[in-house]
């Protein structure tokens, strides 16, 4: 993406610099080089941080252009990895809190307020606070916040799985879905203070990772089952709770989970069996479910036989990676924050993420 390099907050040399730079991270997104949503958030944040670190002058306006200038850079080289704007606009935010501080003493302006989430999203921008004021001495705490956010990333597995005693309990059978490292260490954190309880693991087909989450819970001492995708409304009686990491949280409270989730959360709705999801916060995103972009697994012959011409060439075929689980279908969200209903999330956007950031 193309921008005004008089607005950057920095001069050619260095500019050229975090091109070349931003350039080999775009590669990595492009490709799917990076495994995870955790990873890709710190290195993100990392960027950013490093951004800050090179920056020049006091202008913050700069600053925050620079910022969302490569923030969308990133972002569309993976649209459907929300961790990247979610990201950019949490380091967006950090800067105009300091800057408010800076210059009031306080974090009274930084946030418009909005009675609902829609009113929020739409005046997205239309809501003027100047950060036109020049600025000094700035930059170290600036990144201090941001070496904490790239902390608290790391820390998310561990702050999460903390919390795992107060949601299983002796004897129960958990139902999970796939391979997720925060899900895994939660049941494994639960095992130290929880006998008894059993899991049930759902391979997740074609990837069959729920094998390895099998694998790590059987070598921590849990009773565990795997059974294939085909056999979650069979076994979904005899389960007490299914837990879930989505690949995203949007704005009213709905999730993107990978493809398969639905199907689980559907069966769960069923039987009347709650949903637990732990996810980081690092994932919460203001998107509505009709902004999130649309994204396939491998090609039409992964799913049907190409050797069928006659049905092969006429058909149109879907074979999405994500499916969207709505918000009245979550029982609780346990996250690096705390537990929250899905109904909060609309309060927790406006602690995290400034208004006219929102979209980028």
């Amino acid at each position: 993406m193309e921008g005004d390099r008089s607005k950057l907050c920095f001069d050619e040399t260095t500019a050229d610099s975090f091109d070349a730079e931003c350039l080999t991270l775009e590669d990595k997104l492009r490709h799917q080089k990076i495994p995870t949503s955790s990873e890709i958030a710190k290195r993100v944040a990392v960027f950013l941080k490093d951004l800050i670190y090179n920056s020049q002058g006091n202008d913050i306006e700069k600053l925050i252009y620079t910022i969302r200038h490569y923030g969308r850079r990133l972002q569309d080289c993976d649209p459907c990895e929300y961790v990247i704007a979610n990201i950019t606009m949490r380091v967006l935010y950090l800067v105009r809190v300091e800057y408010l501080s800076s210059v009031h003493g306080s974090e009274r302006e930084i946030q418009y307020f909005a009675p609902s989430l829609d009113t929020l999203i739409r005046n997205a921008g239309n809501v003027e606070i100047r950060f036109d004021k020049p600025v000094y001495s700035i930059k170290q705490a600036l990144l201090a916040t941001v070496a904490n956010l790239v902390q608290e990333i790391e820390d998310t597995p561990d702050d999460i799985a903390a919390l795992a005693a107060d949601h299983i309990h002796a004897n129960e059978v958990i139902m999970v879905h796939g391979f997720s490292a925060i899900v895994t260490a939660f049941l494994i954190t639960a095992k130290e203070t929880v006998p008894n309880f059993e899991v049930v693991v759902v391979e997740r087909a074609p990837y069959y990772d729920g094998h390895l989450t099998a694998r790590r819970l059987a070598e921590a001492g849990i009773s565990v089952s795997v059974v294939s995708d085909a056999a979650v409304l069979a076994c979904m009686p005899r389960t007490d709770a299914v837990l879930i990491e989505p690949h995203a949280v949007l704005g009213d409270g709905g999730l993107v989970t990978r493809a398969g989730g639905a199907a689980m959360v559907f069966a769960a709705r069923q039987h009347n069996v709650p949903l637990l999801v732990t996810v980081g916060m690092y994932k919460l995103s203001p998107m509505f479910t009709h902004q999130t972009p649309l994204k396939e697994q491998g090609s039409a012959a992964s799913v049907i036989d190409p050797s069928d011409d006659s049905f092969f060439g006429a058909a149109e075929v879907y074979n999405p990676v994500f499916d969207y689980v709505p918000a009245k279908d979550v029982a609780v969200m346990v996250t690096n924050d705390g537990q929250h209903p899905p109904t909060y999330i609309y309060r927790l956007l406006t602690e995290y993420y400034h208004h006219a950031d929102m979209g980028m």
